[in-house]
């Protein structure tokens, strides 16, 4: 028998023997163990089921006021709270930031449209002017807030303020350190690797961890400041950096196909009479996808509400004038995201539809016409669709043909267009 150890002999225990191999009885064979019973599914349960055709329109708002809006950022609460009172009788649903990222995931389903909406900045005009309206609608919301505006004092949201309406409906994403534009994050770009890669750990990873200290809540979605980012920030924000989703300033509707980090938003114009970026919004019915074509053409809104460029870039531009009787017409379709290459089309008025090449990876579209256009006025409609939804967009526009060098002398009027030999058709000998 081995000694006791010190511990054993204070403590009276009686040490351990080993056991005697030879003197034990042999073991009992093993016993299976039991199989379980399968899980009996009560039929009477509904079985989850995800719309996954369903569309979402994301609203995006700034500021607020009681007056005359100042600037394009800036609407007119009263004129917030008919917006928000169409979405009621127009019996929209306006679905939590929560629910969206549930039914992306498959986990919950969501009403078909459904309205989202958001508001940028982290303007103290949102807890006295819009969140008493969007509180009297039962409306949730999402705030895009930036670390260096929270509790910054004059017009800033404080951060008692900012946790009230997370108790009311408010979910908080955010939107960066310090609110850089575009032109500040390529110049740093260009910078030293060290320095560029310093600077993105402090937009992206520092804000979300200092929002989530702060407010004691996950933080997973962000609103690019000005709808502008780059590749490397839409990859690594959903790889890296700890994001679920990310929102652009591009007018276009989130579907089950959307890109996480493409999210498309409507940006509010506050001193826009016509309403038209909310029309395009909330109008899920027919029409509608005339009207968002022109849309496209016009260019989506920047931080500053003006346009930024187009989405759809055409050549002849709308209502240029040109000489040429059978132009090369081009469309770049590469900002838009998710269409279905199988429903793109040309069609010329007096033509009918035309053979125009749609490349999906360049996301170009060209036709050069062969007929001599005989018309003063052109007009081009082109038809898609983007997988998901349920209805064509059409992107339309005119353009002019100055006939005066037609009929001018042979020197006096510009050379030729020389056209390329056609293909043959398949099977042609």
């Amino acid at each position: 028998m081995p000694a006791a150890s010190p511990d054993q002999l204070a403590s009276g225990a009686t040490p351990a023997v080993p056991a005697d191999p030879a003197a034990q009885p042999a073991a009992a064979p093993a016993v299976p163990e039991a199989v379980p019973e399968p899980a009996v599914i009560d039929p009477t349960t509904p079985q989850l089921k995800i719309k996954k055709s369903a569309q979402v329109s994301v609203l995006g708002y700034h500021d607020f006021s009681s007056g005359k809006s100042t600037n394009q950022m800036v609407i007119n609460v009263e004129q917030f709270r008919k917006q928000m009172q169409g979405l009621k009788d127009a019996k929209l649903k306006v679905i939590s930031m929560a629910d969206y990222l549930a039914w992306r995931k498959g986990e919950r389903d969501i009403p078909d449209p459904a309205i989202m909406i958001t508001i940028d900045d982290g303007w103290k005009s949102v807890y006295n002017l819009a969140y008493p309206v969007l509180k009297e609608y039962g409306y949730p919301f999402t705030i895009f807030l930036y670390k260096q505006y929270v509790g910054g004092g004059g017009r800033a949201l404080t951060v008692p303020e900012i946790k009230e309406m997370m108790q009311n409906g408010a979910t908080v994403g955010c939107h960066s350190a310090s609110h850089p534009f575009a032109p500040e994050i390529k110049k740093r770009s260009k910078g030293l690797p060290e320095e560029y890669e310093a600077f993105l750990q402090k937009e992206f990873m520092e804000s979300k961890q200092f929002l989530e200290t702060t407010f004691g809540q996950k933080v997973t979605t962000f609103a690019y400041v000005g709808g502008w980012y780059t590749e490397e920030m839409a990859t690594r924000s959903l790889t890296e950096w700890g994001y679920e989703a990310l929102f652009t300033c591009k007018p276009v509707r989130t579907t089950w196909d959307t890109p996480m980090n493409e999210i498309g938003r409507f940006i509010i114009i506050g001193n826009d009479p016509t309403d038209r970026w909310f029309k395009a919004a909330t109008n899920f019915g027919g029409g509608n996808g005339e009207e968002l074509g022109k849309q496209l053409l016009g260019g989506e809104p920047g931080p500053d509400g003006q346009p930024t460029g187009p989405l759809v870039v055409v050549k002849p531009a709308e209502n240029e004038t040109i000489t040429d009787r059978r132009p090369q017409i081009e469309v770049d379709l590469s900002r838009l995201a998710g269409i279905d290459p199988a429903t793109v089309s040309m069609r010329l008025p007096g033509i009918g539809t035309v053979p125009a090449k749609f490349d999906p990876k360049t996301g170009k579209m060209s036709y050069k016409v062969v007929a001599t256009l005989r018309s003063p006025e052109c007009s081009v409609h082109v038809r898609l669709r983007r997988k998901g939804e349920a209805k064509d967009d059409m992107v339309s526009w005119k353009f002019f043909i100055d006939q005066l060098p037609h009929y001018l002398p042979a020197d006096a009027a510009p050379a030729p267009t020389v056209l390329p030999a056609l293909d043959a058709p398949a099977g042609a000998k």
